[in-house]
């Protein structure tokens, strides 16, 4: 009988109890079918199954007969999902069962996963306070200097993936080096914990575009504000990392034997709010990915013909204004992408303040395709604090309806 979602919550306390009852009843060196939980949610679907639990069964996880039977300490909190190897030959230590642990404060822990060792098998710090090498901490004297949606710092957020024909686990570290923020791609020998392929390797990445961050001709990635915390995603040799971005959202490929940039992605050029991207889930021969506000499914063009919407931002944010003064009016382009006329039905605002906006626009009811029309909104605050709001766009092409995120903020005089 598969057990869902088990084990996929996090532990946000500097002694976080890692519950490990799942495994209890497996040894070192017993056989075993289960491969072992090698990336976030379990599998490439992100299902949250583990189909070959047998052990666990609702008749006997209750409060009689379930319970923690021990727990290990680490240096920091946990946001990655903890992913479990069996049978792992450690040098100088034998065969365990390891379940292992990444942490805010930049540290990797190799645990044994039945409790027979109290010490970490082996345990990586990616820090060095004493030569200025420390996490990214999100304020600094009472200031804050990035997203604090992790406090109060950075180090290793998503959930790592493992390669088991290699033996090689992948995740990205987050460290400030003398003032300079950097993340680092990091291939790790899971029996030893040693750097593999010539790792590690920094992250960095630009596009050409003209939008938010831009330097000259090109958009860069950002280490300090580009937040990784989807988990990793291996496939075919490659491993995917997706970040949301304080302007953009990214993927980037690396090749998982040379840890060579074979892919670049970039969610919009525009910018203007956050991308929130999570590592795409592949299945039924579609690719879906998950984005500021609308699901994107990649697939196979088939030769029909069909309309579709390509909207030139998925989001606004109006800077602060003064109450009861209008802004100047943001205009958002809607284009037929697709190979057939898209039928127009309705363009209205909608949200929790819909009333602080204001939309005007030069669409007709038709466009055809490869056409585009313009879609003009303003922001007039009449009370303090954020407001939000959408352009809803009633449409013929899939997904409809479709829509644009709108976020202002009032300021009192």
């Amino acid at each position: 009988m598969g057990f869902r979602g088990f084990f996929l919550g996090r532990k946000r306390a500097v002694a976080v109890w890692i519950f490990l009852l799942v495994f209890a009843s497996v040894r070192p060196g017993q056989a075993q079918s289960f491969a072992g939980v090698l990336t976030e949610h379990n599998d490439n679907a992100r299902s949250g199954e583990n189909l070959s639990e047998t052990v666990l069964t609702p008749a006997n996880v209750n409060s009689s007969t379930f319970g923690k039977l021990f727990s290990y300490s680490v240096d920091g909190q946990i946001y990655a999902q903890p992913l479990y190897v069996p049978n792992v030959s450690i040098p100088g230590q034998g065969t365990h069962n390891v379940v292992y642990v990444a942490t805010q404060n930049d540290s990797v822990y190799a645990f044994d996963a039945d409790g027979l060792s109290s010490a970490p098998l082996w345990q990586d710090s990616f820090i060095n306070p004493g030569q200025g090498i420390t996490p990214v901490a999100c304020q600094i004297d009472g200031k804050q200097v990035t997203s604090c949606g992790v406090y109060p710092i950075y180090g290793v957020t998503g959930t790592p993936v493992i390669d088991p024909s290699t033996s090689t686990m992948y995740l990205i570290s987050r460290t400030t080096e003398s003032g300079a923020s950097i993340q680092r791609l990091h291939a790790l020998d899971i029996t030893s914990g040693a750097e593999k392929f010539g790792g590690p390797v920094v992250i960095k990445a630009s596009v050409p575009g003209t939008g938010a961050g831009r330097r000259g001709g090109s958009i860069p990635f950002n280490p300090l504000h580009d937040i990784q915390r989807a988990g990793l995603l291996l496939l075919n040799g490659t491993v995917y990392i997706g970040w949301a971005g304080a302007q953009h959202g990214w993927i980037m490929g690396y090749d998982a034997t040379s840890l060579a940039q074979v892919a670049v992605f970039v969610s919009r050029d525009q910018g203007g709010c956050a991308e929130k991207l999570q590592v795409p889930t592949i299945a039924n021969g579609k690719v879906y990915v998950s984005t500021q506000n609308e699901l994107d499914v990649f697939g196979l063009l088939g030769s029909g013909s069909a309309p579709a919407v390509y909207l030139s931002t998925p989001c606004h944010t109006f800077p602060a204004r003064a109450l009861n003064t209008t802004s100047p009016p943001v205009k958002i382009t809607l284009t037929n992408s697709g190979t057939a006329t898209l039928q127009i039905t309705g363009i209205a605002l909608t949200g929790t303040n819909p009333d602080q906006f204001a939309e005007t626009n030069k669409c007709k009811s038709t466009l055809g395709a490869g056409k585009s029309c313009m879609i003009a909104v303003t922001f007039t605050p009449t009370a303090a604090g954020a407001e939000t709001g959408y352009v809803m766009i009633t449409d013929s092409a899939a997904g409809s309806p479709h829509n644009v995120f709108l976020l202002g903020s009032g300021k009192a005089q």
